[in-house]
C-alpha cells in the first residue's frame, strides 16, 4: 500500500488545481493507495466529493485545507470529527488575514487537527 500525498489540490482550488476529486480518487485507488488527502486552498468545497469517491473506491479520506495568505502557508488535516468541525470554519475567519500562523503557539485554534506550516513557494 502506498502512502497518500497530504497536499493535494482539486479544481476547487481556483487557478491552483486542475483535476476533479472523483477522477483523482479513482486514479489513486488504481495506483494502490490506501488513503487519499484533499487540502484545497482556502476552501473545503471538495470534501463531499472526496468522501463519496473514497467510499466508492474503498479508500480512507483525509480531509484538510490549505490556508494560504500573502506570506504564510499552512496545511491543516483533520484528525477526528472535532478537527473537521473546527476546519470547516477556518477558511472564512478574518483572523487568518491578521494572525501569524508561524507561531508555534497555536492555542487560539480549537484543535483536533494537525498543522504543517511553511512559507509559500512563490
Amino acid at each position: 500500500m502506498r502512502i497518500a500525498a497530504l497536499t493535494c489540490r482539486s479544481f476547487y482550488s481556483l487557478l491552483r488545481g486542475a483535476v476533479s476529486v472523483r477522477r483523482w480518487v479513482e486514479k489513486a485507488g488504481a495506483c494502490g493507495y490506501g488513503a487519499v488527502a484533499l487540502a484545497d486552498v482556502n476552501c473545503m468545497a471538495g470534501v463531499v466529493d472526496l468522501c463519496q469517491a473514497a467510499e466508492k473506491a474503498d479508500l480512507r479520506p483525509i480531509v484538510g485545507v490549505e490556508i494560504l495568505t500573502e506570506n504564510q502557508r499552512a496545511i491543516l488535516l483533520a484528525e477526528n470529527e472535532r478537527g473537521y468541525a473546527n476546519l470547516c470554519g477556518l477558511p472564512q475567519r478574518e483572523i487568518w488575514r491578521h494572525a501569524s500562523i508561524w507561531s508555534s503557539n497555536c492555542s487560539w485554534i480549537a484543535g483536533g487537527f494537525s498543522a504543517f506550516v511553511r512559507k509559500p513557494d512563490y
